[in-house]
């Protein structure tokens, strides 16, 4: 899980969707997104959910969602 947590948390630190990291966030700023992120991943898995390139952006999608909530 540690592998997978850390390069999420990377790739959302690069895309920096929000644009908050060029503004001077903290390098930390996707970290809660990426636990989210990489929690559903393995739940997806564990039950048996194949992880293409179409579930994980789904899975984005509805965590990005579940934050803007807030």
């Amino acid at each position: 899980m540690d592998r997978r947590l850390n390069l999420i948390n990377r790739l959302l630190r690069v895309e920096d969707i929000e644009g908050l990291l060029s503004i001077g966030a903290p390098d930390d700023e996707y970290e809660s997104e990426a636990k989210l992120i990489a929690d559903r991943v393995a739940e997806h898995q564990a039950s048996g959910g194949e992880v293409a390139m179409e579930e994980v952006a789904s899975i984005i999608a509805g965590v990005e969602g579940d934050v803007r909530a807030f």
